[in-house]
Parts: structure tokens; C-alpha cells; sequence
């Protein structure tokens, strides 16, 4: 695993480099079988540094050949955007997002862009970042940032506003400008919130759905610019309702243009309209929601008395292209609620269904109702529970793998007969020697039956172990069959080189010397990199180009030929940029105090 001490001491030392975008090519395996469709395209890249609180817009772009329901976005394991709504472009053959997010702590972070196909299999790419709170490091006296200040992509009417942060250590920044395709369609004055940070508010309302260039001007006093630009994918609106002037003839004209998209239909299958349920503390109602004909969803959300209740992404549409999904419903107490359930299609059209149910202390349950009883209980409900058993999830590992970074990859299938939508699952990897924790996470799945998602721990291991994988470990979700949920397997990850920061001494003559040691099992292939130094500063960087490779259990001695001037504290960082793949990066780093 990365050390932490290695990565807080690089973040003050890497260079300066500009915000630029590049592509990314992940090749995915899933049950063996290699996917090199897959291509995303990232507005961040590996080593790239950005500022402490700055807010920062993230881009993301996939090419596949399958369409891209899903792209999520996640900061050192935690999600920033589980489910942003990717924007298909026809002419490009691409689905993009663009995700804000605002660095809060410094160090080097972890960040995962995943992308779901309709497929339900997954395409991931992971990349490290920088975050540092010297601006210097940027180079130029004065930089900018934009993001947006909700994580929802844009929709054309309705206002957009971008939160703008600008960095000057010498003129006061005095206006923010923004420019959409070469038009000027706001200003705002900088307000300076700490020494040399400036903020802004710039709104903008997008007339037209599509996506747009964006750049926005931060302005010194002394007329010096500086800019950013950002990509913004904006929605169209929904289809407005016809006009009540409208002739005869174009209502007719109207209504057979639009007739095979009304084809689709929404259904809230269960509960019935006018159900009835006896109120409990516990009590939970599953809104059984069927839908054909509708395209692709990429939204659903559950409203009760017009309230939103819960918001579904990243819908899986079944092998027939129809969707069939649970929401489970808490209700609040007794009374009449109305249950409404909306989904939106990529073509922003409109599919909803309402009904009307009844909790009260006096009413029966749902299929209890009726003159007789007895004679329901007896008949109905029995014939019943075993339906309610085969619509039920049922989750369970069956496969274990070794992914990048000597990472824990498991394989989740939902082997039973109901759909899981958007749902929180913890799991937890043990020792299977002693059923010691040795990590859990908890991962959002959308898995329809019958359907498996591969899910990367955010665990490295170093030796081989037996291990047991357990899903659901806390039964949030109620399964068919809860006897499933482990899987036992060897972790055997590849050999790779360890380098360790052997020694580090200060010389009679005030250079640096470092020895370096090679404890893997294979070797490690130049170059080989070490920073020296001084008290937070990068004053020299040490290269082993060859010729050959450092063996395992062989020396490395690097000689500096900068003097160290005074200080307190001196350090050496082997494989600063973690660009040698080793079985531990958390030894690379060393430090001495050489105060007199």
C-alpha cells in the first residue's frame, strides 16, 4: 500500500505542470476475456498537480462499443459522483460527464473513473494526483479554476452557475469573465477571501443543449488575464406540452410523428391502486416498477405526496430491453400517500405511473383484504410466497482475482430471480487462517438478475494468504438465499521488486549519499529515481539509467553532487512518482536529522 509519509513528502516536491487533458486506454478482463473497446478520456492525469480548495472540473469522455449508462468518480475510494449521467454525442460515437470536485486535503490522492456499459460490465481507470497549497508550483503569477456548483449536468433554460477561484501573489484580481463559443454572457467582481485568493460567482443560463466551450477570464488590476476552460455538456429541456391554438391537422401530424416513442409504457406493478397496509415501525413496501418500449432510462425517481423519496441511476435494462426494479418504501406513519414513480429516457422523454395506497393500524395487510379472510390466508398468501421468494436478490462472490497494484478483485453475481438497483453492499476481506479484517468497503451495485459486476477492493496485499470474501456482510439486503455470501480463495500475487531506501548519509564534503536495496523478487527496471531533500525541498534528484536492471537483493549507491546547505531534516524518496511496480511502496523513504 502507498505509504503515507512518502506520499505527504512528495506532494511538496513534484514540478510544476499545466491542467491539460489526455486519453487514457484501460483494457478490462472480465471472466478472462479481454475488452480493448473501452477507451476514456480524462481532464486530469497521472502526476498532475492542482491546488488545496481550488474547485476543479473533471471530464470525462468513454468511446465503447456498447452504450455508456454510467460514470462514476471516486477520490481515494469515496464517491464524488456514483452516478453522473453520461451525454451521448451521435457524431462522435462518445458518452462524456463532466464531474466537479474540490481537493480538501494535500497529498498525493487516488482517482478512479469508472464506466458502466449496457452491458452492466464495467471499464475503470485509475491515476494519481498531487495536491499542494503552493501555488508557485502552478507557474505564472496568476492562475484560475472554474467548476460547477452542483454535480447534475446542465439543462438548457434553467441558470448554471460556475464558482471561480483565482490565484495572484502580486496584482489584485479584480473581475471574472466568463465566454461561452467566442460571446461574453457574464461578469462578476473577484472578492478576495484570503491573502491572494480571489473568489467569484459567475451564472450563465444555456439556451441550447449540446456541449459547450467555456472560458473564463480572471482580471488583475494591472489588466494582466489569465484563463481556464471547461467543457460543459448541456441537456435539452423536456418536450414542451402542445399549445392549445394548435391546428387540427398539426396535432394529427403531431401525434403520428411521436407515436413510436409513446409506444413505451411505465408501471407500478405492486402495490395495486387503493392497497391497503396494517402500519408497523418496520413496516417496508417494495414498488414493484415495469417498463417497455421506453429506450434507454437513465433516471427513476420514487416521489410520495410529490415529494422525491428516492432517485435511481445507472439503470441496467434487462436482455428484451425492458426494465423491472424495486424501490423499497418506508412509510412515515398512517395515512394516504400517493406513490409516483418518473423515469427519464436519454431522449429526455417522460414515463411515469401513480397509485394510491392506504396505512392504517386498522387495515389488513395487502392480500388480506376481502369478506373472507380466512379463506385469503389460507389460498392467496400461500400461493404467494414463493413468488415474493423468486423476485428476491440473491448475491454471492464467485471469483477472486489479482488487479492492478496487486489490488483484491472480487467478481459479485446476482444469482437470484429479483433486480438490485443502485444499492449500497459492504464487503469484507478476512484472513482465512483467523477471520482477522483486513479491509472493507463498501460499493454501490446495480445488478440485475442474474448479472455480476467486478468490484476492486481498495486493498493491496504483498504475500500470498488464504482469504475469505464475505458480501453483504452486515445483511442490509434480503436475499433469497443468505448461505451464499463467501468465498474462500489463495491470494497469490505476482513477485515484484521492492526498493527500500537503504541508507541515507550527509558526506564530510556536505553532498548526499544513498544506498538503495532491491528486497522483491524480480528485478526493478531503470530508471530508478531518487529525490534528495532539504527540510521540504527538492534540492537534487539522483537517476540510475542502467545498464540493466537492479536484481533482486542487489545495491543501488548514488553519490550527490549538490552541496547540502544548512538545515534541519534531510530525506531521500526511491520512486518518487511510484512509476516502478513494487510489491510495497511504503518503505521508499527515508530521513535524518542533520542539526547541528
Amino acid at each position: 500500500m502507498t505509504s503515507r509519509v512518502g506520499s505527504l513528502l512528495v506532494a511538496g516536491f513534484l514540478g510544476a505542470i499545466v491542467l491539460i487533458a489526455i486519453v487514457v486506454i484501460m483494457i478490462l478482463t472480465d471472466r478472462g476475456e479481454v475488452r480493448d473497446s473501452a477507451v476514456i478520456v480524462a481532464s486530469l492525469r497521472d502526476d498532475q498537480v492542482v491546488l488545496l480548495g481550488d474547485p476543479t472540473e473533471i471530464r470525462v469522455t468513454v468511446t465503447d462499443d456498447e452504450p455508456i449508462t454510467r460514470i462514476a468518480l471516486f477520490v481515494d475510494g469515496e464517491p464524488i459522483a456514483a452516478d453522473a449521467q453520461p451525454v451521448h454525442d451521435p457524431a462522435q460515437g462518445t458518452y462524456s460527464a463532466s464531474i466537479p470536485w474540490l481537493p480538501e486535503r494535500l497529498g498525493f490522492v487516488t482517482i478512479s473513473v469508472a464506466a458502466q456499459g449496457l452491458s452492466g460490465e464495467e471499464s475503470l481507470i485509475e491515476f494519481r494526483v498531487e495536491v499542494t497549497d503552493d501555488a508557485s508550483r502552478l507557474g505564472g503569477a496568476l492562475t484560475v479554476n472554474a467548476t460547477r456548483t452542483s454535480a447534475g449536468a446542465p439543462v438548457v433554460n434553467e441558470p448554471l452557475e460556475l464558482q471561480v477561484r483565482a490565484r495572484s501573489q502580486e496584482a489584485a484580481v479584480v473581475r471574472f469573465r466568463l465566454i461561452v463559443e467566442g460571446t461574453l454572457v457574464a461578469e462578476a467582481g473577484a472578492v478576495e477571501s484570503e491573502p491572494g485568493v480571489y473568489d467569484g460567482l459567475l451564472e450563465w443560463t444555456p439556451a441550447q443543449a449540446g456541449t459547450v466551450t467555456a472560458d473564463v477570464f480572471a482580471q488583475t488590476a494591472d489588466g494582466t488575464e489569465a484563463s481556464a476552460q471547461i467543457l460543459l455538456d448541456v441537456l435539452g429541456a423536456a418536450p414542451p406540452e402542445p399549445a392549445a391554438t394548435q391546428q387540427p391537422q398539426e396535432a394529427e401530424a403531431a401525434d403520428e410523428q411521436a407515436a413510436p416513442v409513446d409506444e413505451g409504457f411505465l408501471s407500478i406493478q405492486t402495490p395495486a391502486d387503493g392497497a391497503g397496509f396494517r402500519w408497523a415501525d418496520d413496516l417496508e413496501v417494495e414498488v414493484v416498477v415495469f417498463a417497455d418500449g421506453v429506450g434507454r432510462l437513465v433516471g427513476m425517481t420514487l416521489f410520495v405526496d410529490t415529494v422525491p423519496f428516492a432517485n435511481v441511476e445507472g439503470l441496467q435494462a434487462l436482455g428484451d430491453g425492458t426494465y423491472s426494479l424495486t424501490i423499497p418504501w418506508q412509510p412515515s406513519g398512517d395515512g394516504t400517500f400517493i406513490l409516483q414513480v418518473v423515469a427519464i429516457s436519454d431522449t429526455n422523454r417522460r414515463y411515469d405511473d401513480r397509485v394510491t395506497v392506504t396505512v392504517d393500524p386498522d387495515e389488513e395487510e395487502e392480500g388480506e383484504e376481502g369478506e373472507d379472510g380466512e379463506g385469503e390466508e389460507d389460498g392467496t398468501e400461500d400461493e404467494e410466497e414463493p413468488a415474493e421468494d423468486e423476485a428476491m436478490p440473491d448475491l454471492t462472490p464467485t471469483a477472486v482475482d489479482v488487479g492492478t497494484g496487486q489490488s483484491v478483485v472480487v467478481t459479485i453475481t446476482n444469482a437470484g430471480e429479483g433486480n438490485l438497483a443502485n444499492t449500497p453492499i459492504l464487503v469484507s476481506l478476512t484472513r482465512a487462517s483467523d477471520g482477522l479484517v483486513l479491509d472493507e468497503a463498501t460499493v454501490v451495485l446495480t445488478l440485475p438478475a442474474h448479472r455480476s459486476q467486478v468490484v476492486e477492493l481498495p486493498i493491496s496485499l504483498t504475500d500470498a494468504l488464504e482469504i475469505t470474501v464475505v458480501v453483504d456482510r452486515d445483511n442490509t439486503i434480503e436475499e433469497s438465499d443468505e448461505g451464499n455470501n463467501t468465498i474462500s480463495a489463495t491470494f497469490a500475487p505476482p513477485s515484484r521488486p521492492d526498493l527500500v531506501a537503504q541508507a541515507l548519509q550527509l558526506q564530510s564534503d556536505r553532498t548526499a549519499f544513498v544506498r538503495v536495496t532491491n528486497v522483491g523478487g524480480s528485478p526493478a527496471e531503470p530508471p530508478i529515481v531518487v529525490l534528495i531533500v532539504l527540510d521540504g525541498f527538492v534540492v537534487d534528484e539522483l537517476s540510475y539509467d542502467g545498464p540493466g536492471p537492479l536484481a533482486p537483493q542487489g545495491t543501488l549507491d548514488l553519490q550527490s553532487a549538490v552541496v547540502i546547505g544548512e538545515g534541519q531534516s534531510l530525506s531521500a524518496i526511491v520512486d518518487p512518482a511510484n512509476g516502478i511496480a513494487e510489491s510495497n511502496d511504503g518503505n521508499n523513504a527515508i530521513t535524518i536529522s542533520i542539526a547541528e
